[in-house]
């Protein structure tokens, strides 16, 4: 059905002449005369009822004009929802998180979702080797973390975005917060406290500590640090408020001087992401850049 056609009679319903709604279109006359005369030619049904006073619908007309003008509604809605999903403001987006990124979601929903809440939002803060299985099989557009665990599968894509100082920090309070510089067993005196982050690739790991908590809830290891003598293992800016306000202080650590953390975007490689992922992709990158202080 020609949906240009069906405007032109709706466009005559509401003018009631030929004239008036030839002059609202901006077309001529015999232009709507001969569109008119061909949509009742295809309807197999006579629309208007013509006279010198106008034009009035048909029983037929009366019947159709206003499916006609539903029907206008529903390809207006479709066009759109095309748009939106062509900007990247509609559709739908899975993006996981690592435990240490675990703030990120509220940053994407005020830069993107609330400007656009016709998209589906789903994230997830969960360990780096389960969304990477997740990636593979499309069940995440992309993730953000440490990039270690993803850099043996050819078939992703990893986007370095920043590299990350980590850290072992506890209370101030605690024995070994003495400003001297420690070795990995005077730490392992005391329970780790730490995500689940896979076993680091210099050789740090959970074992041989007097005990472990491993939660994905940084929050949680957080407080737990506070209120006793763990070691709080985590990246330097995913707990800045509490070593600035010095709720928490960083150990200096024989060997992990400078411990870093590559952390990057990964997604599958042969994948072309959405217009929205495209656009939650970007946001998030430029969650990383640096602060234009100029």
């Amino acid at each position: 059905m020609d949906l240009r056609k069906f405007r032109h009679a709706i466009a005559l319903v509401e003018g009631g002449s030929f004239s008036s709604a030839s002059e609202t279109l901006h077309i001529s006359q015999p232009a709507l005369s001969r569109s008119i005369q061909a949509l009742e030619a295809d309807l197999g049904q006579k629309l208007f009822e013509r006279s010198t006073k106008g034009v009035r619908l048909t029983a037929a007309g009366a019947i159709l004009i206003p499916r006609a003008r539903a029907l206008i509604r529903q390809a207006n809605e479709i066009e759109r929802e095309a748009a939106q999903l062509v900007s990247g403001d509609a559709g739908k987006v899975e993006i996981g998180f690592g435990p240490m990124f675990s703030h990120l979601p509220a940053e994407l929903i005020d830069r993107c979702w609330v400007k656009a809440p016709s998209v589906e939002l789903q994230t997830h803060i969960l360990p780096i080797e389960r969304m990477t299985a997740m990636v593979m099989n499309e069940e995440l557009d992309f993730f953000v973390s440490d990039s270690y665990a993803a850099k043996t599968h050819a078939e992703l894509s990893i986007e370095p975005l920043a590299e990350l100082a980590v850290g072992y920090h506890v209370r101030p309070e605690h024995p070994l917060a003495d400003h001297m510089s420690h070795d990995m067993a005077e730490l392992k005196a005391y329970p780790l406290a730490s995500p689940n982050l896979g076993e680091p690739s210099d050789g740090a790991s959970t074992a041989g500590w007097a005990g472990h908590v491993g939660c994905e809830q940084l929050d949680s290891l957080r407080r737990l640090a506070h209120r006793s003598d763990a070691v709080l293992l985590a990246m330097d800016f995913a707990v800045s408020e509490d070593l600035e306000s010095g709720r928490l202080v960083t150990l200096k650590v024989r060997g992990y001087e400078d411990w870093r953390s590559h952390v990057a975007i990964v997604r599958l490689a042969d994948r072309t992401l959405s217009p929205v992922a495209r656009r939650y992709c970007e946001a998030t990158r430029s969650l990383f850049e640096p602060a234009d202080n100029g």
